[in-house]
């Protein structure tokens, strides 16, 4: 295990940060979904099916990222595949909880008298979810931008008098 932890990069460790915020905006959609205001309510299944798919996927690289690198060029072309789809997940599971709560939204800050303790608490914690998953996405983006391998040896004088 110590040989595991060794072994990670400042990228790999970056996706670990990614996938703990992820995983904390999920905790906090959840709670929210099924207290307060939403209780008794259906949860958002297109939210909780995008958030679960980037959480495994995020985890599924972080493990198998040492053995993608060993793939060489084709590692490279597999791991910003892996960036982008997680990128996806990530984006569609925030763009379809603010779709589910919208109209909460409109109700909180548009519509006068419709302002309810609940629904203002709803919404509050609605943005703290919002908030770990634009983080995580942040993250998220850090690491497909990083380079994680090696830089290339430099050559001695002899070397490059040849």
């Amino acid at each position: 295990m110590s040989n595991f932890i060794k072994k990670q990069t400042v990228t790999s460790w970056i996706l670990c940060g990614s996938i703990v915020a992820g995983l904390v905006a999920f905790i906090i959609f959840l709670v929210n979904s099924c207290s307060g205001y939403y209780a008794g309510s259906s949860i958002d299944a297109l939210t909780l099916t995008f958030s679960i798919l980037y959480l495994v996927g995020a985890i599924a690289l972080f493990i198998c990222k040492d053995l993608i690198s060993k793939l060489g060029k084709a590692g490279n072309w597999i791991e910003t595949a892996a960036y982008l789809v997680l990128a996806l997940f990530l984006s569609l599971a925030v763009v379809f909880l603010i779709n589910s709560r919208t109209e909460l939204a409109g109700d909180v800050y548009f519509i006068p008298g419709m302002s309810t303790d609940a629904k203002e608490s709803a919404i509050t914690v609605s943005f703290v979810a919002l908030a770990f998953y634009i983080i995580s996405f942040i993250a998220l983006v850090v690491c497909g931008f990083r380079s994680n391998r090696a830089a290339p040896a430099e050559h001695t004088s002899a070397e490059s008098a040849k």
